[in-house]
Protein backbone atom coordinates (compact mmCIF):
# COMPACT_ATOMS: atom_id res chain seq x y z
CA UNK A 1 0.00 0.00 0.00
CA UNK A 2 1.39 3.30 -0.96
CA UNK A 3 1.91 6.11 1.73
CA UNK A 4 -0.64 8.51 0.68
CA UNK A 5 -3.50 5.78 1.13
CA UNK A 6 -2.15 4.88 3.89
CA UNK A 7 -2.65 8.43 5.19
CA UNK A 8 -6.20 8.29 3.66
CA UNK A 9 -7.09 5.36 5.69
CA UNK A 10 -5.77 7.32 8.57
CA UNK A 11 -8.09 10.30 8.12
CA UNK A 12 -10.97 8.18 6.88
CA UNK A 13 -10.54 6.37 10.19
CA UNK A 14 -10.35 8.71 12.46
CA UNK A 15 -13.27 10.60 11.07
CA UNK A 16 -15.46 7.80 11.44
CA UNK A 17 -14.43 5.71 14.92
CA UNK A 18 -16.42 7.38 17.61
CA UNK A 19 -14.57 9.92 20.63
CA UNK A 20 -14.44 6.94 22.91
CA UNK A 21 -12.52 4.49 20.14
CA UNK A 22 -9.28 5.76 18.41
CA UNK A 23 -6.48 4.40 17.49
CA UNK A 24 -3.17 5.63 17.00
CA UNK A 25 -1.60 6.64 14.16
CA UNK A 26 1.16 3.81 14.59
CA UNK A 27 -1.51 1.37 15.54
CA UNK A 28 -3.20 2.25 11.77
CA UNK A 29 -0.41 1.75 10.00
CA UNK A 30 -0.36 -1.69 10.86
CA UNK A 31 -4.18 -2.33 9.10
CA UNK A 32 -4.84 -3.44 5.78
CA UNK A 33 -7.72 -0.50 3.51
CA UNK A 34 -10.07 -4.35 4.99
CA UNK A 35 -9.09 -4.19 7.90
CA UNK A 36 -10.12 -0.50 8.22
CA UNK A 37 -13.15 -1.04 6.44
CA UNK A 38 -14.29 -3.68 9.14
CA UNK A 39 -13.26 -1.56 12.14
CA UNK A 40 -15.24 1.50 10.15
CA UNK A 41 -18.04 -0.37 9.93
CA UNK A 42 -18.13 -2.31 13.43
CA UNK A 43 -18.17 0.96 15.03
CA UNK A 44 -20.47 2.58 12.98
CA UNK A 45 -23.51 0.61 14.39
CA UNK A 46 -25.58 1.85 11.45
CA UNK A 47 -26.39 4.82 10.02
CA UNK A 48 -25.90 7.74 11.82
CA UNK A 49 -25.69 11.44 11.38
CA UNK A 50 -22.75 10.87 9.92
CA UNK A 51 -23.23 8.06 7.48
CA UNK A 52 -25.60 7.12 4.77
CA UNK A 53 -25.56 3.57 3.57
CA UNK A 54 -26.70 2.48 -0.01
CA UNK A 55 -27.51 -0.91 -1.13
CA UNK A 56 -26.45 0.11 -5.12
CA UNK A 57 -27.26 1.79 -8.04
CA UNK A 58 -29.15 -0.15 -9.82
CA UNK A 59 -32.36 -1.63 -9.15
CA UNK A 60 -33.67 -5.33 -9.42
CA UNK A 61 -37.10 -6.27 -9.37
CA UNK A 62 -36.65 -10.42 -8.81
CA UNK A 63 -40.56 -10.87 -9.98
CA UNK A 64 -40.23 -9.10 -13.17
CA UNK A 65 -36.15 -9.13 -13.62
CA UNK A 66 -35.91 -5.92 -14.34
CA UNK A 67 -32.75 -4.19 -13.88
CA UNK A 68 -32.38 -0.33 -14.24
CA UNK A 69 -30.02 2.28 -13.53
CA UNK A 70 -31.16 4.58 -10.47
CA UNK A 71 -31.13 8.43 -11.30
CA UNK A 72 -33.63 9.17 -8.66
CA UNK A 73 -30.90 7.45 -5.83
CA UNK A 74 -27.69 9.58 -7.46
CA UNK A 75 -30.25 12.77 -6.96
CA UNK A 76 -31.12 10.95 -3.21
CA UNK A 77 -27.23 10.62 -2.49
CA UNK A 78 -26.28 14.19 -3.89
CA UNK A 79 -29.02 15.86 -1.92
CA UNK A 80 -27.91 13.75 1.50
CA UNK A 81 -24.59 15.17 0.95
CA UNK A 82 -25.44 18.47 0.94
CA UNK A 83 -27.08 17.92 3.91
CA UNK A 84 -24.07 16.15 5.49
CA UNK A 85 -22.04 19.53 4.48
CA UNK A 86 -24.36 21.05 6.26
CA UNK A 87 -24.14 19.85 9.49
CA UNK A 88 -21.27 21.56 11.02
CA UNK A 89 -18.57 18.69 12.70
CA UNK A 90 -15.29 18.77 12.67
CA UNK A 91 -15.77 14.94 11.35
CA UNK A 92 -16.13 13.91 7.87
CA UNK A 93 -19.47 12.79 7.03
CA UNK A 94 -19.60 9.14 4.56
CA UNK A 95 -22.03 7.66 2.22
CA UNK A 96 -21.23 4.11 1.59
CA UNK A 97 -21.95 2.15 -1.56
CA UNK A 98 -22.34 -1.59 -1.45
CA UNK A 99 -23.63 -1.90 2.03
CA UNK A 100 -27.34 -2.90 2.96
CA UNK A 101 -29.89 0.20 5.56
CA UNK A 102 -31.63 -3.26 6.16
CA UNK A 103 -31.80 -7.23 6.13
CA UNK A 104 -34.92 -6.75 3.47
CA UNK A 105 -32.19 -4.82 1.33
CA UNK A 106 -29.69 -7.53 1.71
CA UNK A 107 -31.98 -9.94 0.41
CA UNK A 108 -32.58 -8.75 -2.71
CA UNK A 109 -28.76 -9.72 -3.28
CA UNK A 110 -29.07 -13.30 -2.43
CA UNK A 111 -31.54 -13.41 -5.34
CA UNK A 112 -28.51 -12.79 -7.62
CA UNK A 113 -26.61 -15.10 -6.14
CA UNK A 114 -24.55 -12.34 -3.98
CA UNK A 115 -24.83 -13.90 -0.38
CA UNK A 116 -24.07 -10.83 1.85
CA UNK A 117 -22.32 -11.46 4.86
CA UNK A 118 -22.46 -9.24 8.18
CA UNK A 119 -20.03 -6.80 9.77
CA UNK A 120 -21.33 -6.18 13.31
CA UNK A 121 -25.22 -5.55 12.55
CA UNK A 122 -24.49 -4.37 8.75
CA UNK A 123 -24.61 -6.68 5.91
CA UNK A 124 -22.26 -6.06 3.52
CA UNK A 125 -23.34 -7.06 -0.49
CA UNK A 126 -20.39 -4.78 -2.31
CA UNK A 127 -21.05 -3.01 -5.51
CA UNK A 128 -20.61 -6.97 -7.35
CA UNK A 129 -24.35 -6.71 -7.30
CA UNK A 130 -24.33 -3.74 -9.26
CA UNK A 131 -21.42 -4.89 -11.93
CA UNK A 132 -23.17 -8.16 -11.91
CA UNK A 133 -26.79 -5.92 -12.75
CA UNK A 134 -25.37 -3.96 -15.21
CA UNK A 135 -23.10 -6.06 -17.01
CA UNK A 136 -20.18 -3.10 -17.08
CA UNK A 137 -16.81 -2.83 -16.24
CA UNK A 138 -15.68 -1.35 -13.11
CA UNK A 139 -14.67 1.84 -15.18
CA UNK A 140 -18.27 1.90 -16.90
CA UNK A 141 -20.32 1.75 -13.83
CA UNK A 142 -18.01 5.05 -12.42
CA UNK A 143 -18.61 6.71 -15.95
CA UNK A 144 -22.93 5.98 -15.72
CA UNK A 145 -22.60 7.77 -12.35
CA UNK A 146 -20.49 10.40 -13.28
CA UNK A 147 -22.94 10.73 -15.93
CA UNK A 148 -25.77 10.77 -13.84
CA UNK A 149 -23.89 13.00 -11.34
CA UNK A 150 -23.18 15.67 -13.44
CA UNK A 151 -26.78 16.79 -14.11
CA UNK A 152 -27.50 17.39 -10.16
CA UNK A 153 -28.01 20.85 -9.29
CA UNK A 154 -25.03 21.09 -6.50
CA UNK A 155 -22.09 23.66 -6.34
CA UNK A 156 -18.48 22.70 -7.61
CA UNK A 157 -17.14 22.24 -4.37
CA UNK A 158 -19.97 19.56 -3.80
CA UNK A 159 -19.54 17.73 -7.22
CA UNK A 160 -15.42 17.70 -6.49
CA UNK A 161 -16.67 15.44 -3.20
CA UNK A 162 -19.59 13.33 -5.12
CA UNK A 163 -16.92 12.15 -7.58
CA UNK A 164 -13.86 11.42 -5.11
CA UNK A 165 -14.75 7.94 -4.64
CA UNK A 166 -12.62 5.82 -2.57
CA UNK A 167 -13.04 1.63 -2.47
CA UNK A 168 -12.32 -0.90 0.76
CA UNK A 169 -12.03 -4.61 -0.13
CA UNK A 170 -13.12 -6.85 2.76
CA UNK A 171 -14.03 -10.45 2.45
CA UNK A 172 -13.60 -10.41 -1.00
CA UNK A 173 -16.19 -7.42 -0.96
CA UNK A 174 -15.59 -3.62 -2.97
CA UNK A 175 -17.40 -1.38 -0.61
CA UNK A 176 -17.57 2.56 -2.33
CA UNK A 177 -17.01 5.45 -0.09
CA UNK A 178 -17.98 9.16 -0.30
CA UNK A 179 -16.57 11.35 2.04
CA UNK A 180 -18.24 14.73 2.48
CA UNK A 181 -16.71 17.55 4.85
CA UNK A 182 -18.22 21.48 5.51
CA UNK A 183 -17.22 24.47 2.88
CA UNK A 184 -17.62 26.58 5.01
CA UNK A 185 -20.94 28.05 3.47
CA UNK A 186 -24.18 26.61 3.33
CA UNK A 187 -24.59 24.14 0.81
CA UNK A 188 -27.87 24.02 -1.70
CA UNK A 189 -29.28 21.09 -3.42
CA UNK A 190 -31.73 23.02 -6.23
CA UNK A 191 -31.93 26.36 -4.98
CA UNK A 192 -33.22 24.53 -1.01
CA UNK A 193 -31.16 23.83 1.81
CA UNK A 194 -31.28 21.13 4.29
CA UNK A 195 -29.20 19.55 7.08
CA UNK A 196 -28.53 15.90 8.73
CA UNK A 197 -30.66 15.66 11.84
CA UNK A 198 -30.24 11.88 12.63
CA UNK A 199 -30.77 9.85 10.01
CA UNK A 200 -33.04 12.16 8.22
CA UNK A 201 -32.72 14.88 5.96
CA UNK A 202 -34.48 18.02 6.66
CA UNK A 203 -35.33 21.55 5.27
CA UNK A 204 -33.64 24.58 6.38
CA UNK A 205 -35.71 27.57 7.24
CA UNK A 206 -34.73 31.34 6.50
CA UNK A 207 -33.86 31.85 10.15
CA UNK A 208 -31.95 28.22 10.10
CA UNK A 209 -29.68 28.86 7.37
CA UNK A 210 -28.71 32.08 9.36
CA UNK A 211 -27.76 30.01 11.91
CA UNK A 212 -26.11 27.82 9.64
CA UNK A 213 -23.85 29.98 7.98
CA UNK A 214 -23.09 31.52 11.31
CA UNK A 215 -21.96 28.13 12.98
CA UNK A 216 -20.13 26.89 9.56
CA UNK A 217 -17.81 29.68 9.41
CA UNK A 218 -17.09 29.25 13.24
CA UNK A 219 -15.93 25.78 12.44
CA UNK A 220 -13.82 26.34 9.96
CA UNK A 221 -12.22 29.21 11.88
CA UNK A 222 -11.89 26.97 15.01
Amino acid sequence: MKVSDRETNITLVEGLLDPGFIFSKDELKKYSDGQILKQILEDSSGETERFEFKLGLYSFNPQTQKKTFNTKLVSNIAKKATSFANTPSHKSSYIMIGVADSDSDSYNASDLGIEPFKIGPISIVGIKRDLTLSGKSIDEYYQHYFSALSQEPVSEEMMTMLKDIKSYTYNGATVLSIKIDNTGKPEPYNGKYYRREGTNTVELNVPDLICLTQNLQKHMDD
